[in-house]
């Protein structure tokens, strides 16, 4: 009968190992869906279609992908008009703001507290995480070998 339990155990072990994913995605990017309406596409932070909308939703990239949702065509990098907002942050310095907290700002988040300070995109971004609320710009990483 001892001879039964590993048997049992290896069984157990398999048939959980079975039911959990296999991979675990990396944390993606946050987009925004629009709620209560049928359109299948999610949007980047600052895409000039969501301007006045207050009926968002936030989700990871990853999420909105599970939920068959594709990118709007006008929030794609690839696409981006060079003095928008990507073309903007890869070609001069950005500047956001920066408090005692974890993350950085734009000027009108209302979650920046008021002894905030000016910094460079460049030099907060190495240090602190872009805001979820206000989702100031990313700072572009230089070479992928560190």
């Amino acid at each position: 009968m001892t001879g039964c339990r590993p048997r049992i155990l290896i069984a157990l072990l398999l048939t959980v190992g079975l039911a959990m994913p296999a991979v675990v995605p990396a944390q993606s990017e946050l987009v925004i869906i629009r709620t209560g309406e049928k359109e299948k596409v999610y949007h980047r932070a600052g895409c000039a279609s969501l301007e006045g909308v207050k009926d968002v939703l936030a989700l990871s990239r990853a999420q909105a992908t599970a939920r068959r949702l594709t990118q709007h065509e006008l929030c794609d990098p690839a696409k981006a008009r060079p003095g928008g907002a990507q073309g903007k942050a890869e070609s001069e310095s950005t500047t956001v703001y920066v408090d005692s907290s974890k993350y950085y700002h734009e000027k009108d988040c209302p979650k920046l507290e008021k002894d905030a300070r000016q910094a460079e995109l460049e030099e907060a971004g190495k240090k602190l995480w872009p805001c979820p609320t206000c989702r100031p710009p990313i700072r572009k990483r230089k070479g992928a070998g560190r």
